[in-house]
């Protein structure tokens, strides 16, 4: 089954800020996707960068500085077989409250030409400390 952002429960709000997002490509300002497992997080998220090559991230560890710097330095091979694909999009995934410390690693990092959205089982109040500019959406089953 093809789902679409329509399949997800959102507000009318909801949706008109991730189509604006996408279309004014507002990527200085970061989707957050919260909810419990099974209930359809990464599926949201990748049909929010569809037209990007997207990029997940889902380990942290000593290595995360140079997996960005390769998203950001790297060339997009998966452009050259799909023209209609945009440039990178990050994904990162199962951020836990054990993982915060590296979020404000990542915003400093971050380029506002990439759209990123962060997923997460949980939504922890420390998000509104470490990311200002957001966009959260929660999902429920």
């Amino acid at each position: 089954m093809k789902y679409t952002i329509n399949d997800f429960n959102l507000t009318n709000n909801e949706i008109t800020e991730i189509d604006l997002w996408v279309k004014n490509k507002d990527f200085n300002k970061i989707i957050i996707i919260t909810g419990n497992i099974g209930c359809g997080k990464n599926t949201l998220a990748h049909i929010i960068l569809k037209d990007y090559t997207i990029i997940t991230i889902n380990d942290y560890d000593e290595n995360l500085n140079e997996t960005i710097n390769d998203v950001f330095i790297s060339s997009d091979i998966s452009r050259m077989f799909d023209k209609n694909k945009m440039y990178k999009s990050l994904i990162f995934d199962n951020i836990l409250i054990n993982s915060m410390k590296y979020i404000s690693t990542i915003i400093n990092k971050l380029n506002n030409n990439v759209p990123t959205i962060f997923i997460s089982n949980i939504f922890h109040l420390k998000y509104n400390t470490y990311i200002k500019n957001k966009l959260c959406i929660k999902l429920n089953k």
